[in-house]
């Protein structure tokens, strides 16, 4: 998950730092905007994150418990 918010957070930072070189609001708008945005969008994301690491999970069968032989 923390790849994750790391490409996050450059997305995020680049689009703030484009929008103050080419605008300059001020920093509450900075804060009015950003925050909000980036508190909403690691909340949508990770819940799919996990769920898909879960997926896959259980679609490879990895455990950390050695599997007896024979199977089951």
């Amino acid at each position: 998950m923390v790849p994750a918010l790391l490409v996050l957070g450059a997305v995020i930072v680049g689009v703030a730092l484009y929008v103050e070189f080419n605008f300059e609001p001020p920093v509450w708008v900075h804060m009015a905007i950003w925050g909000p945005l980036t508190v909403l969008s690691t909340m949508g994301m990770l819940p799919r994150l996990k769920g898909i690491g879960i997926a896959l999970q259980h679609r490879f069968r990895s455990t950390e418990e050695e599997t007896p032989l024979g199977g089951t």
